[in-house]
């Protein structure tokens, strides 16, 4: 078969010699002659000369034909280059197209399978404090992260594949770290650079700066990504943890300093207690008594470990530790100890061998007197992993347990929550799929991150119970990034055993609903876990939870339902999102409490047909209601206080199995009709919802 290759700039170069060729020629006809002389006056020369003439006149009209002939060639030649230029074009483009058609039909299964196509970049974030997208698994480069707003760190760059650069992380907030860069490729590309931290703004942070993100890994062929800058410090705030240096309040924190504000180191009584236990380590505090008659300011606590233990936590000041010498100084810039006034360091032990209380106590370099409580005489059977773990008692009806976003910065104030908020369990949120496809919490901390441990410890000393809780509206849930049963259950198992909670909640949003390969292996590998439970004796309680409408599930949340079923969950809840409707039909205000009410009744009738065997007291029992408290995501959706407290009494009467809310994070007051992570929106005083909601268990 004949080819025919057009070149079109050859083509516009010949055609642009053949013009200069054909004006030389033309500069040259311009003088050729039209008639020649005789060289003599003989008859011979004449008729040379007349024949010669005549020859000058047909080249003169030769000539101007061949040269009216070039210049048609030269004009053609010329199009014809455009033409084939424009062809080229043409061509180019349909390429392109044919090119973005084949990814397209690549990626898509690796996409719907994985979460995640083969080929091509991802995107950078456009929500602030977002992710960036990861690039494809065998070549693409992560999307930048997003800057975070006040107060909430930036997101981290996406993760490359294969082949590919990490994205950069985004800056953080006002007073709030940068977000990581992403992993560069696990064969050749650069880590992410990390994000800036934000600069120190009063009243966040402790007035401190947010630290600089950390850079990407790299793989064998590449570079790390370089850390993120600490952000600026603002002349007129005083940081309340510097870095290195003396305490504050004038003390200079040695051994036997007498501290300041008139505290002298004497006069102090130490209660040492231990506060729970188990074959492996334990959890203990120090409660030190100021009995002098002047303040305490600055303080330092030490003691010895016997061999064989070590502190792997510390709450309640500053952790030094020097071999098996533990010392715990107050924070810089902490409030004196008043006379008879007392303060609290806890910690955690790993021990190997048996317990041996510490010794040589001493704060301020004076040995402390007081009381010593033993141990507990039983200890728990199961021993958790670190952090301590969180008590996940016996089912209840009728509970309140609001969610928590644990990847929310600032922490969340268990303390206060446990107190004065009155709330003694939470639902923790949310375990999703790391860049390696293992559980993180909202991809930014690992299972033993000390941002969760120390998490996990205030809320163990405050009392309350939890819930974990996978998924969520953003990343992806474990499922749709492990495609083996297998695998997946001893990630999910993962999770049991790291902290030693057995009730699982599932939040199931979004396309996920309908994504039947994971529908199915979550199901499989809950049903394992639950038979695991079982047998060992620590049964898994499973919440599924689901977006509703007034109307009740739409027919993709019933499908996760019935897959549930099919696969045997023993589903204990579903618990429905009564928020975010975006249904511009509907009467708002005044009524969220209303749609709420019809959302539960009408899962209560689509489950019925599901549970032929259960009563319709077992029915509602398994129906949980979660609002989203004061202004919702669309904006024209407010949940209110007496919204909170006409649902609680529903509840209370049709006997629910419990109810949450989005979030604890948001029972605070703040700007009225603002949305935020931090406050409700509407006119309310702390803990108003959670005290609305708690009358569910009176």
């Amino acid at each position: 078969m004949p080819f025919m290759i057009a070149d079109p700039e050859t083509l516009s170069a010949a055609a642009a010699n053949l013009e200069d060729i054909g004006s030389a020629l033309s500069a040259a006809n311009l003088s050729s002659p039209t008639a020649v002389a005789a060289a003599a006056a003989d008859e011979v020369s004449t008729a040379i000369a007349a024949l010669f003439g005549t020859y000058a006149q047909d080249y003169r009209v030769l000539s101007a034909q061949a040269a009216s002939f070039h210049a048609r060639f030269v004009r053609a030649l010329s199009a014809g280059a455009g033409w084939y230029a424009s062809a080229e074009a043409v061509n180019g483009s349909l390429v392109q197209q044919v090119e973005q058609q084949a990814l397209n039909l690549v990626n898509a299964p690796a996409k719907a399978v994985l979460g995640r196509p083969l080929f091509g970049n991802g995107a950078d974030a456009t929500v602030a404090g977002g992710r960036g997208a990861d690039g494809g698994l065998i070549y693409g480069n992560g999307g930048n992260g997003a800057a975070g707003a006040e107060g909430h760190p930036g997101g981290a760059g996406g993760n490359a594949g294969w082949f590919g650069n990490g994205g950069a992380g985004g800056a953080g907030g006002a007073g709030a770290p940068g977000g990581n860069g992403g992993s560069g490729g696990q064969l050749l590309g650069n880590g992410g650079n990390g994000g800036p931290g934000g600069q120190a703004v009063a009243g966040l942070n402790g007035g401190n700066p947010g630290q600089g993100g950390l850079g990407g890994t790299a793989g064998p062929f590449g570079h790390p990504g370089s850390n993120g800058q600490v952000g600026a410090s603002a002349a007129d705030v005083t940081p309340s943890h510097p870095p290195g240096g003396t305490d504050g309040g004038g003390g200079t924190g040695t051994g036997g300093g007498t501290g300041t504000e008139g505290g002298t180191g004497t006069g102090l009584d130490a209660t040492y207690a231990v506060t729970s236990q188990w074959d492996t380590g334990y959890v203990a505090k120090y409660t030190v008594t100021n009995s002098d008659s002047t303040a305490l300011g600055a303080w330092k606590l030490e003691f010895d470990l016997p061999q064989g233990q070590s502190v792997t936590s510390a709450w309640g000041g500053r952790l030094v530790s020097d071999g098996t010498h533990y010392t715990v100084a107050s924070e810089a810039g902490a409030q004196p100890i008043a006379p008879g006034q007392s303060f609290t360091v806890g910690f955690q032990v790993a021990q190997t061998g048996t317990y041996a209380p510490p010794t040589n106590a001493v704060v301020n370099g004076q040995p402390v007197t007081g009381g010593t409580t033993p141990p507990p005489v039983t200890p728990p059977v199961v021993p958790p992993v670190t952090p301590p773990p969180v008590p996940s008692g016996p089912t209840t009806t009728g509970q309140f347990s609001p969610y928590v976003d644990m990847s929310l910065w600032p922490q969340f104030d268990y303390t206060t929550a446990t107190g004065a908020g009155g709330i003694d369990h939470v639902m923790l949120g949310f375990i999703v799929s790391d860049a390696n496809g293992n559980p993180s919490w909202g991809t930014y901390y690992g299972l033993n991150d000390p941002w969760v441990t120390s998490a996990m410890t205030a809320l163990q000393h405050g009392g309350a119970d939890a819930t974990i809780s996978f998924g969520g509206a953003a990343n992806q849930e474990l499922a749709l990034t492990n495609t083996s049963v297998q695998t997946l259950t001893a990630k999910y198992q993962s999770v049991i055993d790291t902290y030693g909670i057995h009730k699982l909640d599932f939040d199931i949003e979004g396309a996920a609903q309908a994504d039947l390969g994971s529908l199915t292996r979550r199901s499989q590998a809950i049903a394992a876990l639950q038979t695991a439970g079982t047998t060992s004796g620590h049964p898994v309680e499973v919440t599924f939870t689901l977006p509703v409408l007034p109307t009740g599930l739409t027919a993709d949340g019933l499908g996760v339902i019935t897959n549930a079923i099919t696969n045997k969950v023993d589903i204990g809840h579903v618990n429905v999102m009564a928020m975010d409707y975006y249904d511009p039909s509907l009467q708002y205000t005044g009524h969220m409490g209303d749609y709420a009410i019809q959302a539960a009744t009408a899962v209560h009738d689509q489950l019925v047909p599901l549970y032929p065997a259960k009563t319709d007291a077992q029915i509602w029992s398994m129906i949980d209601v979660t609002p989203m408290i004061g202004v919702n995501d669309d904006a024209s959706e407010i949940f209110t206080v007496a919204d909170a407290q006409k649902l609680t009494a529903f509840a209370q009467q049709k006997g629910l199995g419990g109810l949450h809310m989005w979030s604890a994070d948001r029972d605070y007051s703040g700007p009225v009709g603002a949305q935020s992570n931090t406050s409700s929106g509407v006119a309310q005083n702390n803990w108003d919802f959670s005290h609305a909601f708690e009358q569910f268990e009176a």
